[in-house]
């Protein structure tokens, strides 16, 4: 992560405290979703101030480590940062994914917009600030709460991809932890929906594609791992996702594609 990362990070966190302290005084956080959002920022934006530090002292402009490999910036909302293939990870419960969904169906708001339905921010920024707030609460293990603002952002837009597929893999993640085939085919149809929304999106193909290779659907797998790659991805991801491409090859008795070692892309 270069310098210019690392302070567009910093604007971006700055910005989104601020956007807390505007949501909470104005009712529209819980004390709790607060108190919880402000640390989670707070933590991360010293994290940041430390690696600014660090990199001024050797080099402005030299890369600072990423605190996890091929992980995107706040700013991007298509290369999604995640260890794509941990289909039993404890990410979540199915308690916490019932809620949700309960949740989404009574109503909802982004952030930025008040219970009346007038909005502090644009609807194209509030979706932008949900999802980039979804990806840090997911990166610190807070996957609960990032399917809550992924289906907050679908209460909005049903058609967003990028919320379509990362809620997908969260449930699939959710339901194979639980054991639970209704969870198991609502995150399949979500990938689904997200492959109508933009047919040329790399992630819905990769997730799905995974779905299908835990599920022992192995020809599947590859159609849906062949799309992937014909998408064009960043390179990181496809180097992460090697190992369960190669594996679905080999199991139905296809050559394995060429793919990259090593590297990372955007």
């Amino acid at each position: 992560m270069t310098r210019t990362d690392l302070d567009d990070e910093r604007g971006f966190l700055l910005a989104s405290l601020e956007d807390l302290e505007r949501e909470h005084a104005a009712g529209d956080l819980s004390d709790a979703d607060y108190e919880a959002l402000r640390d989670r920022y707070t933590r991360r934006a010293a994290d940041v101030l430390r690696e600014l530090d660090a990199a001024t002292t050797a080099e402005p402009e030299a890369p600072v480590p990423a605190r996890d490999a091929g992980a995107p910036q706040p700013s991007s909302t298509r290369a999604r940062r995640r260890h794509l293939l941990a289909v039993v990870g404890g990410l979540a419960v199915l308690v916490a994914v019932s809620a949700v969904v309960v949740e989404t169906q009574t109503g909802s708001r982004l952030p930025g917009q008040t219970a009346t339905g007038s909005v502090s921010l644009s609807k194209p920024e509030q979706i932008r600030r949900t999802l980039a707030q979804a990806e840090t609460l997911e990166t610190s293990g807070d996957a609960a709460g990032a399917l809550h603002l992924y289906h907050q952002v679908l209460a909005q837009e049903p058609d967003q991809v990028d919320a379509l597929a990362e809620s997908g893999w969260l449930e699939f993640e959710a339901g194979a932890q639980a054991q639970s085939s209704a969870v198991l085919t609502e995150a399949l149809q979500l990938e689904q929906r997200a492959q109508r929304s933009d047919p040329g999106a790399y992630a819905p193909h990769l997730y799905l594609g995974s779905m299908l290779l835990a599920e022992g659907n192995a020809p599947g797998a590859v159609t849906q791992y062949r799309q992937f790659l014909a998408d064009g991805p960043p390179q990181d991801k496809v180097v992460a996702a090697k190992p369960f491409i190669a594996r679905a090859f080999t199991q139905v008795g296809q050559p394995v594609p060429a793919m990259p070692t090593g590297g990372s892309g955007s």
